[in-house]
C-alpha cells in the first residue's frame, strides 16, 4: 500500500525536481507499481507528501556516536523515524515491548499490484521529463551567462556576487544540486594547469544560477538590490 501511494504522488508529479532520480534510469518498458521495483530515497519524499507525513531517516555510520539524520517532507512537524539498517527500514517505537513479536509471524502476503488509468504513459512522462530537463538548463545557462556578463561589464562585483550569495543560499541545496550535474553533463569540466583567478568568480555564477533554475529563488532576488543598465533588465 505505500508503494502505491508512494507512485501515485511520482506519476502525478513526475515533474517535480525532488523526484526526478527516480526516473534517471528507467526505460518506456518501467514500471514503478510492480513488487521488485527499486526506489531511491528521494521518493521518501513523495510518501511523506502523499501521507501527510514527515520522514526522518536515521542511519548508523562507523566510527560515529550520533547517527546521521536525513528527512523529508515539512520540517516543523513530528516525523516518523526509520532506521536504516543495510537495506531495511525499522521504525523508531516508543513502547519497543509492544512490538517484540512483530516480523516474526509466520503470515504471507502477496503483494497485489495496482495500475492505475492516471498513471500515464512512461515513454510520454519520460519524454516530458526530458523536456524539463532542458528547459532547467536553458535557464540556468542564461542566468549565468547574465551573472557573467554584469561581472565583465562592472555592473555586478565579485564583493557584491558574493554577499549576495551568502544572503541567498536555500535551506534545500537538492535540486540545485540536480542542476549542475545537468550542466557538468552537458559541459564537462576540465582541469587546467594554472590556476584561474576568475574560478571563485565563476563557482558563485553557477551555484547562484543553479538555484534560480530549480526555482530555490527568485531571479528578482538577486537583482533587486543591484544597480543594473538597461542593457541587462
Amino acid at each position: 500500500m505505500l508503494q502505491q501511494l508512494t507512485v501515485d504522488e511520482l506519476y502525478a508529479e513526475h515533474l517535480n525536481l525532488n523526484y526526478r532520480s527516480v526516473f534517471a534510469n528507467l526505460s518506456a518498458q518501467s514500471d514503478l507499481r510492480a513488487s521488485n521495483a527499486k526506489f531511491p530515497e528521494c521518493a521518501l519524499e513523495a510518501l511523506a507528501h502523499s501521507l501527510g507525513l514527515p520522514i526522518t531517516l536515521s542511519f548508523k555510520e562507523p566510527g560515529k556516536e550520533l547517527r546521521r539524520r536525513e528527512q523529508y517532507g515539512d520540517r516543523d512537524h513530528t516525523a516518523l523515524v526509520l532506521q536504516v539498517q543495510g537495506e531495511a527500514y525499522y521504525p523508531a517505537v516508543k513502547r519497543k515491548a509492544d512490538f517484540t513479536y512483530v516480523g516474526q509471524l509466520a503470515v504471507t502476503i502477496k503483494p497485489v499490484e495496482i495500475l492505475s488509468a492516471k498513471d500515464g504513459n512512461m515513454a510520454d512522462i519520460l519524454a516530458a521529463i526530458a523536456s524539463d530537463n532542458q528547459r532547467c538548463l536553458h535557464v540556468y545557462e542564461q542566468q549565468r551567462h547574465r551573472i557573467l556578463s554584469m561581472i565583465d561589464a562592472g555592473e555586478l562585483t565579485y564583493q557584491q556576487l558574493r554577499a549576495h550569495y551568502t544572503a541567498l543560499v536555500p535551506t534545500q541545496l537538492h535540486n540545485a544540486s540536480f542542476i549542475m550535474k545537468l550542466a557538468h553533463s552537458e559541459h564537462p569540466v576540465i582541469a587546467k594547469g594554472a590556476v584561474d583567478t576568475k574560478q571563485p568568480i565563476i563557482e558563485l555564477a553557477n551555484n547562484i544560477a543553479s538555484w534560480i533554475a530549480a526555482g530555490a529563488i527568485k531571479e528578482d532576488q538577486l537583482f533587486e538590490n543591484t544597480p543594473i543598465s538597461s542593457s541587462f533588465r
